[in-house]
């Protein structure tokens, strides 16, 4: 059970100089094991609670979601002004295809 445990457990081992064994047998684990140091750091630095779930109150969390780049910005106002743009030309042809239906609509009943 102890194995099976760990060999399905994520190893931080080398930045504690644990060099050994593990690294015969679990290959992918080493190829993981710088993601694996970094998320054990995460949780060390209070971005997680105890229950697991992502803790918006620490240090860490508030850096990374107050700073934004130039480029999102820009992206972002890019959307806006598509999404925007996009409703507009929606609601034109929208407006145009039902008065050109009431148009025919109005011309076949002169006709008949």
């Amino acid at each position: 059970m102890c194995m099976g445990l760990y060999g399905l457990s994520a190893k931080c081992e080398t930045p504690h100089k644990f060099t050994g064994g593990y690294l015969k047998y679990y290959s992918k684990q080493v190829e993981n094991e710088d993601i694996a140091c970094k998320f054990i750091e995460s949780l060390k630095s209070g971005t997680y609670d105890n229950s697991g779930n992502v803790n918006f109150g620490s240090n860490s969390h508030k850096s990374a979601i107050s700073k934004t780049t130039g480029g999102q910005k820009f992206f972002l106002v890019l959307f806006m002004f598509s999404t925007t743009f996009l409703g507009w030309y929606g609601a034109m042809l929208r407006k145009r295809v039902i008065s050109d239906a009431t148009l025919q609509a109005a011309t076949s009943a002169h006709a008949a």
